[in-house]
């Protein structure tokens, strides 16, 4: 046998008994094959960022008044007490993302447009080195407003937690509606990304974790996959697609791009006179 052959078999080889190692772990810990995940990277960023505000702010007035070293309670007779007060808030809005509730998401949707009003005017009335500062936060605030008014960031806040609270999903979903099989049984998708789908399926037979065939075209670029029931609804089934390597998973997301956008333009052609 030659060496590429032999090479390629025992990467697959090696590859096939790690899969069977990773099943038998989630069968094991009863871990659930979704792609969600209890708070992404992104919001943990943005706690981060509110948690320094009060540290950014301290320091820059500290920097402004010429103060070293720094001692708080000769930057804090410096401080105005909205300033203190802002800082406080700014940890409040922080703890309030970390907790992951809809009273957290609406304290921190309320504090932001007032720090960004009010560093507007800090910008243009404070000293050169407070600008700086000032800019960052202006910077930051827009880009929270933008980030937290997104549909698939908000929504996890606004629901109740509880047994059936799933967090933030990984993969955007797609509103796109195609023909597929999942083991002989023809669906129709209503979202579909590269980690996984929700079709309409009533009275579905398997049970949630069951592995599935699904075979489906997007561009016709035809997939063959394997995935995994992750909820069944009264009107519809999860799923998330299982052992996909990042060759069709950057295909297929390729793929739903193109197929959006030919939606985009067919509808831009149609509100034509």
């Amino acid at each position: 046998m030659p060496k590429e052959s032999k090479k390629i078999t025992l990467l697959t080889l090696i590859r096939g008994k790690f899969q069977e190692a990773r099943k038998a772990l989630h069968a094991f810990f009863k871990v659930e094959r979704r792609g969600r995940e209890k708070k992404p990277l992104s919001i943990k960023l943005f706690i981060m960022f509110y948690c320094l505000i009060p540290a950014i702010n301290y320091f820059t007035v500290a920097i402004t008044a010429e103060i070293y070293p720094p001692y708080l309670d000769i930057v804090l007779e410096k401080m105005k007490l909205i300033e203190i007060i802002m800082n406080f808030l700014a940890l409040c809005a922080g703890a309030g993302l970390l907790s992951s509730k809809k009273t957290g998401l609406v304290l921190c949707m309320a504090y932001t447009p007032i720090l960004l009003v009010y560093k507007i005017v800090s910008f243009l009335t404070e000293a050169s080195a407070y600008n700086f500062a000032a800019i960052f936060q202006i910077f930051f605030c827009v880009a929270s407003i933008i980030f937290f008014t997104s549909r698939e960031i908000y929504s996890p806040y606004l629901k109740k937690r509880g047994a059936d609270w799933r967090g933030w999903r990984l993969h955007l979903r797609r509103p796109i509606r195609i023909a597929l099989t999942v083991n002989d049984e023809r669906l129709f998708t209503r979202d579909l990304c590269a980690a996984g789908f929700y079709a309409a399926w009533k009275d579905c037979a398997f049970k949630r974790g069951r592995e599935v065939n699904v075979n489906f075209s997007v561009n016709k670029n035809l997939y063959e996959l394997k995935a995994g029931i992750a909820r069944i609804d009264p009107e519809g089934v999860a799923l998330a697609f299982r052992s996909m390597d990042n060759k069709t998973k950057i295909t297929l997301h390729r793929d739903l791009q193109l197929l959006e956008i030919k939606k985009e333009q067919k509808s831009s052609l149609k509100e034509e006179p």
